[in-house]
């Protein structure tokens, strides 16, 4: 006997994938970016900001 859950199909959903990774290191009193690696569909932003801490947008 059949239960009515068994007869819906749950759908493929859309999935992305990717990899992002930022490196950053304090030298001389302000913060230089060292490493940045970005693949698939992992983006990262580096806004201009005006303060002494870094933003880092994924």
């Amino acid at each position: 006997m059949a239960r009515m859950l068994d007869l819906f199909v749950t759908p493929d959903l859309q999935r992305t994938k990717g990899h992002a990774s930022v490196g950053l290191d304090m030298k001389a009193g302000s913060v230089r970016l060292t490493t940045l690696h970005q693949s698939g569909s992992a983006k990262v932003m580096l806004p201009r900001v005006h303060g002494p801490v870094p933003e880092v947008v994924f």
